[in-house]
């Protein structure tokens, strides 16, 4: 050993350009482990172990479980409310509004599969833990028919889609986008996650809204009824 050697100094080992902090960890780690063996069955030394931590280390971060299903509430109220970006802007021949509406969170699965696992969590704890279910209820009747209702009044103002309910129609659209999320982070969930088989089985609901709504279609429709009728003249 060298005498005049500088002692190696002690402390956290210094964090990569691009590493997730460790408290980002923590709450990926917490996600899937929540999503696989639910809330109560997740302890903190299985996170901790998760990202090898020691447990006097998670407590350096979060006071307990409890701190962290409030951050990961917190940090879904964040990723989800944004606003949703409607078609506006698009060329001509563009996708529709529903088109967008259903398929924004199919390519958000695909792309950030952690949203995933909190939506598969989310519904695992709901009907057991009232704090996700109140945010479920607040989320799902509150704000996204709010959200949506804003998009569907922009396109029938600048012509894009026919006059409607917006209330009714807002409601319905996310009914069945709630619907599509617990398939495949419920029922399907051991099949995997493919975004654009999702698209294809999402494809006959968009058709559906588009049929009703979109003013190209309605034009069609009267088109191949009258040249119908003319036919039985």
């Amino acid at each position: 050993m060298n005498p005049r050697a500088a002692p190696k100094r002690m402390g956290r080992p210094v964090r990569r350009p691009g590493e997730p902090s460790t408290r980002d960890r923590i709450l990926g780690a917490a996600i899937r482990l929540f999503s696989e063996n639910g809330y109560e069955g997740t302890s903190i030394k299985e996170i901790t172990r998760a990202v090898n931590l020691t447990e006097s280390a998670f407590y350096r971060h979060f006071k307990g479980k409890d701190e962290l299903l409030a951050e990961i509430i917190a940090a879904v109220e964040g990723m989800v409310h944004q606003p949703l970006p409607g078609p506006e802007g698009q060329p001509a021949g563009g996708a529709s509004v529903f088109r967008h509406l259903f398929e924004i969170p199919a390519d958000a699965f695909g792309n950030n599969p952690v949203a995933l696992h909190v939506c598969r969590f989310f519904f695992m704890e709901c009907p057991r833990n009232e704090r996700i279910r109140a945010y479920l209820k607040r989320a799902m009747e509150q704000l996204a028919d709010l959200e949506v209702g804003r998009i569907l009044e922009e396109e029938i103002e600048a012509g894009r889609i026919l006059p409607c309910d917006v209330r009714e129609v807002s409601r319905l659209v996310n009914v069945l986008r709630y619907q599509w999320c617990y398939q495949v982070a419920i029922l399907d969930w051991d099949e995997g996650y493919d975004p654009e088989k999702s698209k294809r089985d999402l494809d006959p609901v968009i058709r559906f809204f588009e049929g009703l709504y979109s003013p190209g279609e309605q034009k069609t429709r009267q088109d191949v009824s009258r040249a119908l009728s003319q036919r039985e003249e």
